[in-house]
């Protein structure tokens, strides 16, 4: 069911089975060619917690969040500022650059 299909029938006060609404697009996602998180992973944890379904023995992958270093800033062509503010150089006034000189 497209999205556009879905609105016509919450319009049309027809029901929907959101269970299928997500796992379709959960496998759509899964089958790209692209490498993505699941999307609604949580609601799915919170499902299976209301219904009791064990997950003890499951594999949990947390995603590791990028640290965003001086070195990353540089590369990504932030300018350092005094007292330890950064801002993109195209962001950068006259004044910003004579605050920021010794």
């Amino acid at each position: 069911m497209t999205p556009l299909e879905t609105l016509c029938y919450i319009i049309e006060g027809y029901s929907i089975d959101c269970i299928e609404l997500i796992l379709e697009y959960m496998t759509k996602v899964y089958n790209s060619s692209r490498n993505y998180l699941l999307p609604y992973s949580n609601l799915v944890d919170h499902i299976f917690k209301a219904f009791q379904i064990l997950l003890e023995g499951e594999e949990r992958l947390d995603p590791q969040i990028p640290t965003i270093d001086e070195n990353t800033l540089k590369n990504l062509k932030f300018k350092p500022l005094p007292f330890g503010h950064w801002k993109h150089k195209e962001e950068i006034f006259a004044n910003d650059i004579e605050a920021s000189t010794p």
